[in-house]
């Protein structure tokens, strides 16, 4: 006998043993997967409806379909205006389905579940191979402050130009393991589009790439040469320019935006609001349910004592010396750290539903976190490993347990606003048309779905003389003038 043969032969039952395991593992994946879309589902139809926010896709759709694209230069934009970004998704989906609610609903949970596959795809690229699989379940998992105070699911909000983002993030990551033109090109498609229709986009993806470029190419300790590092940052830079001059006029009936430092009150009190957003994001107390100061404080320094034992142990290993980790890390640093000084340091006091100014934080710390714990893994001992699946799981319980009423409700029915009550009386009083408030009227909402049988104009009205002026964002200035 061969003894050295049968050694390195395959031994059938050590490899039926192993395929077992492996099918076992990926049926409880794809249902885990199933169970955190239908649950996300349930959150998104159960807390959103169609009201006026959300509608302006469909007075878009219905005014450019009548006038042509010269509707848009009649059209009174939100500084957030979502032209290059959200609308194309939504206009897709009213050519395959019809201008309807669902659509647009159903689009705020359509492009939060692409974000949290894109993040484990990121994961991929930077070969954190197992978390690439845990963190879109995770993410699919988050809690309901995620959803109800950062809108991250919610129709009309930032998470579609995070969507643009994590995609531009991507392709960095591509870009910094292998550098070619047609990569830089896409980058730069992306970050005009979402910076066109986000400003938020330029402080949270544009401008830390403008740091990354000045980074490699100022600290050459990567393989990337520094004409390729001058090609990232004309990209990136171009992107900003173009952006900010609204495409040299082209755009010009777009409105613009422009950042003022605060004063001490304003800091002080969006610092506080700061620790309480990004807590209640992070929570990992799982029969915690509000926002209070202390529980999110303690949820954060859970996390950042995570996150620090990763880097030392990384750096150790000396994986940022690896060029892709090195650019994906160094991003997520200038990402997180530019929005926390703009969120601080504003003029303007940090408003309801905040956090959803800082869901860049939340994506880049699920994905920052994931990836280094999956390249530390073999390097930790028994008890780190227990802590990183200890915190892990409680943040997955917390969003469970925090969602899970709304889990159990009956049905798939959208959230009903009023809109079809508010319709249907105004068909009984023989009314149809007239003004109103922005959200008190629901007016946008009643024209949208009523496909302008019945139409409500958005107004202001002055409290000191009662007197009504048309022009609010989200409307048409025809309406006010023919």
């Amino acid at each position: 006998m061969n003894r050295e043969a049968d050694l390195i032969a395959p031994n059938p039952t050590h490899i039926l043993f192993v395929k077992k395991h492996l099918t076992l593992f990926w049926l409880l994946y794809f249902i885990s997967v199933l169970v955190g879309l239908y649950g996300s589902l349930k959150v998104v139809i159960s807390l959103f409806g169609l009201e006026s926010d959300t509608v302006h896709s469909i007075m878009l759709w219905y005014g450019v379909n009548s006038y042509g694209l010269t509707w848009l230069k009649d059209w009174i934009f939100t500084q957030d205006n979502w032209l290059l970004s959200l609308s194309p998704f939504h206009f897709l989906g009213f050519l395959l389905f019809g201008a309807k609610p669902a659509v647009v609903i159903l689009g705020g949970w359509l492009i939060f579940v692409l974000s949290a596959f894109i993040s484990g795809i990121i994961a991929w690229q930077l070969n954190a191979k197992r978390s690439a699989f845990l963190i879109p379940l995770t993410l699919l998992f988050l809690g309901l402050y995620a959803h109800s105070g950062g809108l991250i699911s919610y129709s009309t909000s930032h998470n579609v130009t995070n969507l643009f983002g994590l995609a531009t993030l991507l392709l960095i990551v591509k870009w910094a393991q292998k550098q070619n033109n047609t990569t830089l090109f896409l980058i730069l498609l992306l970050l005009l589009a979402g910076a066109i229709s986000d400003p938020w986009m330029v402080p949270v993806y544009n401008l830390p790439i403008v740091l990354v470029s000045i980074v490699l190419w100022l600290f050459p300790i990567t393989k990337i040469n520094r004409i390729d590092c001058f090609k990232l940052f004309l990209t990136s830079a171009s992107s900003i320019l173009a952006a900010e001059t609204q495409v040299f006029g082209a755009l010009d009936f777009l409105p613009s935006m422009y950042f003022r430092l605060g004063s001490w009150d304003t800091i002080n009190n969006n610092a506080i609001l700061l620790i309480k957003d990004l807590g209640g994001l992070l929570n990992i107390l799982p029969f915690h349910t509000s926002n209070d100061f202390m529980p999110a404080v303690f949820s954060i320094g859970i996390i950042a004592t995570l996150l620090l034992v990763n880097i030392v142990k990384a750096v150790r290993l000396n994986i940022f010396a690896e060029t892709s980790y090195f650019v994906f890390f160094s991003f997520t640093l200038f990402s997180i750290g530019g929005i926390v000084l703009a969120f601080i340091g504003s003029e303007i006091t940090a408003p309801t539903l905040s956090a959803r100014f800082l869901m860049n934080c939340l994506y880049l710390i699920v994905i920052g976190l994931g990836v280094l714990i999956d390249l530390n893994w073999k390097k930790s001992t028994k008890n780190q490993r227990i802590l990183f699946a200890s915190v892990v799981t409680l943040f997955l319980l917390s969003g469970i347990a925090s969602t899970f009423h709304i889990w159990k409700t009956p049905g798939f029915a959208i959230k009903d606003m009023g809109t079809n009550n508010l319709i249907q009386f105004l068909r009984d009083n023989n009314l149809s048309y007239g003004y109103g408030p922005f959200w008190g009227s629901l007016a946008n909402a009643v024209t949208a779905v009523s496909k302008s049988e019945i139409r409500i104009r958005p107004v202001y009205f002055n409290r000191a003389n009662g007197m009504m002026a048309g022009n609010r964002p989200e409307s048409s200035r025809r309406w006010y003038s023919t």
